[in-house]
C-alpha cells in the first residue's frame, strides 16, 4: 500500500573504489561494509534520518518521513530536513575517512548526493517485504550523487536553497541526466574554503571598480 509523502529529503552516499575494495579485501568486506553501515546508522539516529536501504556500496536514508518524524526530537525537528542530512553526510565522510582498506591501509571515501521532493512510501515485496521510497525525487537523488566528485557531496537547487546560510561554498555543477534537462547541483566546500570566499568578497567590496568580475573568476581565486 503506497503512501503520499510532504517533501522528503534523500541522501545517497556511494562508497568509492569500491571493486577495489572488495579484490582487496575479499575475505574482509562484508565486516568492512558491517562496521561502516552500522555507525552510519548510529549518524542517522543523531539527525533524526531513516535509513532506507543499503544495496552494495550505496547506502541511502531520508527525512521527513511522516511517520518516523513522530519519533523525532523537536530539538532536531527545528533544523530543516536538508540541513540535517548536510551534517549528516559531513559526518558520515568524516567517519569513514577513519576506516582503513586494504595493503596500503587507504582510507575509505564517499561520495554523496542529497535532494528533496515528493515522494511515495511503501511496503513492497513477499514474502520478504521492504519498506520502500518511489519517485522522481529518488531517481534524480540518484544521479546527483553520481555527478559528485569523490570525499565530497553535491546538492540539489532545493537543498542548496534550504542551506544558502550555513558556513560553505557552492561550487556549481552543471549535468545532463539521462532523459532530463540541463541541471545544475552545488558542490559544498568546507569551512577554509567558505573563509577564503568571503575574504575575496571583502577584498572586491573594498575596491571602487568591480566590474567584470564575475562569478566564474571568484571559483578560480578559490581554488
Amino acid at each position: 500500500m503506497a503512501d503520499d509523502q510532504d517533501e522528503v529529503a534523500i541522501l545517497f552516499a556511494d562508497i568509492c573504489y569500491f571493486d577495489d575494495i572488495v579484490e582487496e579485501e575479499q575475505n574482509n568486506v562484508v565486516v568492512i561494509l558491517d562496521e561502516l553501515f552500522r555507525n552510519f546508522d548510529l549518524i542517522c539516529e543523531k539527525y533524526g534520518a531513516q535509513k532506507i536501504e543499503t544495496v552494495g556500496k550505496t547506502y541511502m536514508a531520508a527525512t521527513g518521513i511522516k511517520e518516523c518524524e513522530l519519533n523525532v526530537s523537536e530539538q532536531i525537528k527545528q533544523r530543516g530536513k536538508g540541513e540535517r542530512l548536510v551534517s549528516m553526510a559531513k559526518e558520515m565522510i568524516e567517519h569513514a575517512s577513519n576506516q582503513k582498506w586494504g595493503k596500503q591501509q587507504e582510507s575509505i571515501q564517499l561520495k554523496i548526493g542529497i535532494n528533496k521532493g515528493e515522494v511515495m512510501a511503501g511496503v513492497i515485496g513477499n514474502p520478504k517485504p521492504q519498506f520502500s521510497l518511489i519517485g522522481d525525487t529518488i531517481n534524480t537523488t540518484s544521479r546527483i550523487c553520481t555527478q559528485c566528485s569523490y570525499g565530497k557531496i553535491l546538492i540539489s537547487e532545493k537543498i542548496k536553497e534550504e542551506v544558502k546560510s550555513m558556513k560553505h561554498s557552492f561550487r556549481p555543477i552543471t549535468f545532463q541526466p539521462k532523459g532530463k534537462d540541463v541541471m545544475t547541483a552545488y558542490e559544498i566546500g568546507d569551512l577554509n574554503t567558505y573563509k577564503k570566499f568571503q575574504g575575496i568578497l571583502k577584498i572586491l567590496h573594498s575596491q571602487k571598480d568591480k566590474e567584470g568580475i564575475n562569478q566564474k573568476y571568484l571559483l578560480l581565486l578559490m581554488c
